[in-house]
């Protein structure tokens, strides 16, 4: 089955293939964003959470466009000891204006003054929408000794993992596609960037001098993939009736009704006897057993 693959955050479009009336929707949010330390105190900052998958099928029409939005990653922590942001979400929407939305995980939270951060929260199921969810990871807190480790990045058959029970351990990422958090650190520097799609970013910490930003998040995507209508079965059942002086009537049956989209079908020159006007059928309806006639002209 044909796909496209949208990864850079922001609005997306599709127009839909002529004929196409479902399209299945694979969506991961983005993860979030790690906090910064400032220039006081020994501690650590919290990791960013992971970004939740969400999955569905949604009704559309052929020919029309439809939009969207693929997650951008949490922004960084600063270096006054700010908290990173939230992860986007990652959103498609079909006919009637239902969607299937995947929810970005929370940024976390900065070490300030001695003070660690709390891990952000991963992007949570029960927020998202479709008909398979899972949740991403939760980021680690930060601690005297460390900072905390981010989320991991749900995937499509699993949810994203939690950092590790010490925090300092970025969680793994769901299993068939969710990003890997980015563990977080015990010596002076800033926070350290998850795996895409999805994970959460490891915390800056302070052990001396100097003030640390945190680390910007992963972005999310979406993947769209359709079935192709099959082409129009064959034609079957063909009747050529004489009816009236001057005048043949053709008919015949397409194989599968569903799938006869028969746009145009004359009879050319040749089948026309001489004398004779062709009249031709043009229709882009569904249908069968139709009378294509010609008369004297």
């Amino acid at each position: 089955m044909p796909t496209q693959s949208f990864t850079t955050p922001g609005a997306i479009n599709w127009d839909a293939p002529a004929g196409v009336t479902t399209v299945t929707v694979y969506a991961r949010a983005g993860g979030g964003g790690s906090g910064g330390r400032n220039n006081s105190g020994i501690c650590g900052a919290g990791g960013g959470g992971g970004g939740a998958y969400a999955q569905g099928d949604l009704a559309v029409v052929g020919g029309n466009n439809y939009t969207g939005s693929v997650g951008a990653a949490g922004t960084a922590g600063g270096t006054g000891g700010t908290a990173g942001g939230a992860g986007g979400d990652s959103f498609f929407t079909g006919t009637g204006g239902i969607e299937i939305r995947a929810k970005g995980g929370n940024g976390g939270a900065g070490g300030l003054s001695g003070t660690p951060g709390l891990g952000g929260t991963g992007g949570q199921a029960s927020a998202s929408t479709g008909s398979v969810k899972w949740s991403g990871g939760a980021g680690g807190a930060g601690t005297a000794a460390r900072s905390g480790g981010g989320g991991g990045g749900a995937g499509s058959t699993a949810a994203g993992g939690n950092a590790s029970s010490t925090g300092i351990t970025g969680g793994l990422g769901g299993v068939s596609g969710g990003g890997q958090g980015a563990d977080g650190r015990t010596s002076n520097g800033a926070g350290i960037v998850g795996t895409i799609p999805g994970g959460g970013s490891g915390g800056a910490f302070r052990s001396s001098g100097g003030s640390f930003a945190g680390a910007v998040g992963t972005r999310g995507e979406i993947i769209l993939e359709w079935v192709i209508p099959s082409p129009p079965g064959p034609i079957t059942n063909l009747v050529a009736t004489a009816n009236g002086i001057g005048r043949i009537d053709l008919s015949w049956t397409a194989a599968t009704d569903a799938l006869a989209h028969i746009v145009q079908r004359r009879i050319s020159t040749p089948q026309v006897p001489a004398g004779h006007t062709g009249h031709g059928f043009d229709s882009p309806e569904l249908f069968s057993n139709v009378t294509i006639k010609w008369s004297d002209p």
